[in-house]
């Protein structure tokens, strides 16, 4: 399966005017919506057992990483600050996602990359970049390595 995010543009007939969560078969066979919230649902990524999706939105008035499971059932808020958080990443045993957020208030437009236990808890920055710069996108090494 795969997970994307499309919006008010696309081609589903279930479009309603944001940015939704969707999932299809490789062949683009089986398309699934699995998010209507009518705020932005964005970045989602599979787990690495393919149970549940990580994913940012802006539902609660802000960006936030949220978890729901691979059915698009039981979407639950992971951050709850007034920062914005996007794309988050599993680690490969699933039990840490990193992800980019201008928490520390240095600046509006100055990201870090945070990390926290797959459920919310022992979130921490984990970059520390100068004012000017910035960080973002993490990715986890593969387990194989």
């Amino acid at each position: 399966m795969i997970v994307y995010v499309t919006g008010a543009t696309c081609n589903h007939s279930d479009r309603d005017g944001n940015n939704e969560i969707y999932t299809c078969g490789v062949d683009g066979t089986a398309t699934r919506r699995l998010t209507s919230s009518g705020a932005d649902d964005l970045f989602p990524a599979w787990s690495p057992d393919g149970s549940q999706i990580a994913f940012c939105t802006n539902r609660d008035g802000n960006m936030e990483i949220y978890v729901m499971n691979a059915d698009g059932k039981k979407p639950h808020r992971l951050t709850s600050n007034s920062a914005g958080e996007y794309g988050p990443h599993w680690s490969s045993n699933g039990t840490r996602i990193a992800f980019d957020s201008n928490l520390d208030g240095i600046a509006e437009d100055h990201w870090e990359v945070f990390v926290m236990n797959s459920d919310g808890s022992d979130l921490h920055r984990v970059t520390t970049t100068p004012p000017e710069a910035t960080a973002i996108n993490p990715d986890w090494q593969s387990a194989s390595r």
